[in-house]
C-alpha cells in the first residue's frame, strides 16, 4: 500500500503540515492552517486531492503537545483517517540527525513526516476516551491542590508576621479550632483580651482535646510575641480572605475527589489497585489514568521505564557512572502519585516496607528508598492487573511482619 506522510505541527490557534511521499520527496510545501474545523477541511482538501492523484492512502503523524494536538487528532479519526501520535522525545531525538540548530514549525511538522517514513519508530499508544477523561479530572485535582498550597503557604507567612508564637500552638493552622480562632482573634492584643477561660471554651467546642494545654499555652506566647504594627493590619485582612479562600478550595477538592472515585470505580483495575496497600481511590485513579492499561506493557521494568523511575546509565569506554540518577522521562503527575503511595505503604505493607528498610540499610536515603519501592509498586500494580487477582501479602512475609 502507498501512503502519502503528512507531519503536522499543531498549535493554539494555527497548525502547520507538509506531505512527503516514500521517497522524501516533498508533495505539498509546509503551508499553514487555522485550528477549527475549516482549517482541517482544507488541510484534507489539500491532502486527498494529491492522494487521489498519486492512488495512495494519507497518513498524518503530529506531536503529543499536551492539549492542542487533541481536537484535530480526534476530527481525524473520527473521519476514518490514520493518524500516529509520536512523543516530543522521539521528536527532539530525529531532529538531532541535523547539524543546524533550527526549530521551527516548518522544521518540526518537515521532522514529523520523514518520522511516519520509518516504520520502526514507535508511536505513542492509544489510550480510550473514558481513561482520559478520567486523567484530566485527575490533572484538575493536581492544579487545585496546588493552589490550595499556595493559599496555605501564604497564610502561614501572615501568620507568622502577625503572631510570631501561633505555630507553636498549632501546627496545622488549617484545622478547624485554628480557623475559628484566627477569625474571632488573630492578634496577640484580641488573644489576651479574649482570656485564656473563653479561648478554652471556644476550642472545645470545636472538639480539641488539649483545650486547656492549647488555651493557656497560647495566652503565654501572646503575652511575648513581638510584631510589627504597620503590617498587623493588612496582614490581618489578608489572614481572613485566605481562610474564605482554603475553605472554598478544600470544598471544590472534596467534590472533585468525589468524581473520580464514581469515574474510576466503574474501570475493574479499580479494584485491583486498591487491594495494594497504600492505593487509594485517588491515588489508584492518578496512577491507573497515566498509565492506561498495564497490560499494554509485555514486562514491568518497561512501565517502570514509562514513568521515568528507571536509574539513567552513563557509561563510555573505561567509564562507568556511580551515582545513578532517575531519568525522568514519564509523567511527572504519574511519579508523583507513584511516589506518594510507596512514601505510604513502606509504613504498613509488609512487601514494600522490606524494600524500603532493605534499602536504607545499604545506605540509602529515605527519598532514594521510597524511589525504589515505587518501582517495586509498579511491579506489583503490573503483576495484580496481568493476574486479574486482588494483591495478597505472601505467607512468610506475614509471619516476618507478626514477629
Amino acid at each position: 500500500m502507498r501512503f502519502v506522510y503528512v507531519g503536522i505541527d499543531a498549535a493554539k490557534d494555527r497548525h502547520v503540515a507538509e506531505a512527503r511521499d516514500r521517497g522524501g520527496n516533498v508533495l505539498l510545501p509546509a503551508f499553514s492552517f487555522s485550528a477549527d474545523l475549516e482549517g482541517i477541511e482544507e488541510l484534507l482538501s489539500r491532502v486527498t486531492r494529491i492522494a487521489e492523484k498519486l492512488e495512495a492512502t494519507p497518513l498524518f503523524g503530529m506531536e503529543a503537545t499536551g492539549i492542542y494536538h487533541l481536537g484535530l487528532y480526534a476530527e481525524l479519526k473520527k473521519r476514518g483517517f490514520h493518524v500516529r501520535v509520536y512523543n516530543p522525545l522521539q521528536l527532539r531525538a530525529f531532529r538531532k540527525k541535523s547539524i543546524r540548530k533550527t526549530i521551527t514549525d516548518k522544521t518540526s511538522c518537515s521532522a514529523l513526516a520523514e518520522m511516519l517514513r520509518y516504520d520502526t519508530i514507535p508511536a505513542e499508544r492509544k489510550i480510550p476516551p473514558e481513561v482520559l477523561k478520567l486523567r484530566e479530572y485527575c490533572r484538575a485535582r493536581h492544579r487545585l491542590v496546588k493552589k490550595l498550597r499556595v493559599a496555605k503557604t501564604q497564610l502561614r507567612r501572615d501568620v507568622s508576621i502577625v503572631f510570631k508564637g501561633y505555630e507553636h500552638v498549632f501546627r496545622r493552622l488549617t484545622c478547624r479550632s485554628s480557623k475559628r480562632l484566627l477569625r474571632q482573634c488573630p492578634t496577640p492584643r484580641q488573644v489576651l483580651e479574649l482570656g485564656a477561660a473563653r479561648i478554652e471554651e471556644i476550642l472545645r467546642e470545636e472538639g480539641d482535646v488539649q483545650a486547656r494545654k492549647k488555651a493557656r499555652r497560647l495566652v503565654s506566647e501572646a503575652s511575648r510575641a513581638a510584631r510589627e504594627e504597620a503590617l498587623v493590619e493588612p496582614c490581618v485582612y489578608e489572614t481572613r480572605m485566605l481562610l474564605q479562600e482554603i475553605e472554598h478550595l478544600e470544598a471544590q477538592l472534596r467534590r472533585l475527589e468525589s468524581e473520580i472515585e464514581r469515574l474510576f470505580s466503574a474501570f475493574e483495575e479499580s479494584r485491583l489497585y486498591t487491594s495494594v496497600k497504600g492505593v487509594s481511590m485517588v491515588t489508584g485513579a492518578v496512577i491507573f489514568s497515566n498509565f492506561g492499561s498495564l497490560r499494554d506493557f509485555p514486562h514491568p521494568d518497561k512501565a517502570v521505564a514509562f514513568a521515568g523511575l528507571d536509574p539513567s546509565v552513563v557509561e563510555s569506554g573505561r567509564f562507568k557512572g556511580g551515582w545513578r540518577h532517575l531519568s525522568k522521562r514519564g509523567s511527572p503527575y504519574l511519579r508523583q502519585a507513584l511516589y506518594q503511595a510507596a512514601n505510604a505503604a513502606v509504613h504498613f505493607n509488609p512487601v514494600l516496607a522490606a524494600v524500603y528498610r532493605r534499602k536504607r540499610r545499604q545506605g540509602l536515603s529515605h527519598r532514594a528508598a521510597v524511589c525504589v519501592a515505587a518501582r517495586k509498586l509498579v511491579h506489583v500494580l503490573h503483576s495484580v492487573v496481568v493476574n486479574g487477582m486482588a494483591f495478597h501479602v505472601p505467607s512468610q512475609m506475614k509471619e516476618k511482619a507478626s514477629s
